[in-house]
């Protein structure tokens, strides 16, 4: 194992606990919560910005067009269910999504987000934003809702 991978591994597990669910079978529906509209990807390029990646979000966007983002849903695990007050029992799934934005200034990041979602929404988690290239860095660590609960 790759040491970035080998640290990545560890970065998922400390944050989020062992991956105890069982992956999305491809014909299973998943939460439409990854590309490059969605919450998680939005999050972290702000987290990209707030640690001084990204100058600021013009770097980034024409008005609201990234000028160079592509998003890929890695994997995506049923982790367990949730209710709560005013929201209704839903299963809950772990998100993994890799995407790649280029600055305007021609600077390439790539950048992993973990995240938990249901179908009635997105943001159920703190979530992981973790640079893989440039420079491997961990810019915001996650905290899954189900642990909350315990």
């Amino acid at each position: 194992m790759r040491k970035s991978a080998a640290v990545l591994s560890l970065v998922l597990t400390s944050f989020f606990g062992a991956a105890q669910g069982v992956p999305a079978k491809p014909s299973e529906k998943v939460p439409l919560c990854y590309g490059p509209d969605r919450w998680a990807t939005r999050v972290a390029l702000g987290h990209m910005v707030d640690a001084g990646l990204i100058r600021d979000s013009s770097s980034i966007y024409r008005g609201d067009t990234p000028y160079s983002l592509t998003t890929a849903l890695l994997d995506s695990y049923k982790v367990g269910v949730f209710s709560g007050p005013e929201f209704p029992k839903s299963d809950v799934y772990q998100q993994i999504e890799k995407f790649t934005v280029k600055t305007k200034e021609g600077q390439l990041y790539e950048v992993m987000t973990i995240t938990e979602a249901t179908f009635v929404e997105c943001s159920m988690a703190h979530l992981a934003t973790v640079v893989l290239t440039p420079e491997f860095r961990i810019l915001q660590t996650g905290k899954s809702i189900l642990k909350e609960k315990k």
